[in-house]
């Protein structure tokens, strides 16, 4: 009786995860959807128009990136 009630519980923590994924998904696709307007973007000598959603994507990526980078300078050990 006592695997059962386990086993289910195992189940329903899969079960969480499918629907926190799928609100999630839900939620990007709504912000895509909303953002959708061709925007212009300068950055020194760079000129191009691209959808305002991928720029925030890319900020996002970039900043993930750079705060990947310094964590892991940062756990290098000291001499």
């Amino acid at each position: 009786m006592a695997r059962e009630a386990e086993h289910r519980g195992a189940k329903m923590q899969v079960d969480a995860r499918l629907v926190g994924g799928a609100v999630i998904l839900l939620a990007l696709l709504a912000f895509v959807g909303q953002n959708r307007e061709e925007v212009p973007f300068t950055f020194l000598f760079l000129q191009f128009t691209a959808p305002l959603w991928l720029m925030l994507a890319g900020t996002v990526v970039l900043a993930l990136l750079v705060g990947f980078l310094a964590g892991r300078r940062s756990r290098r050990p000291k001499r």
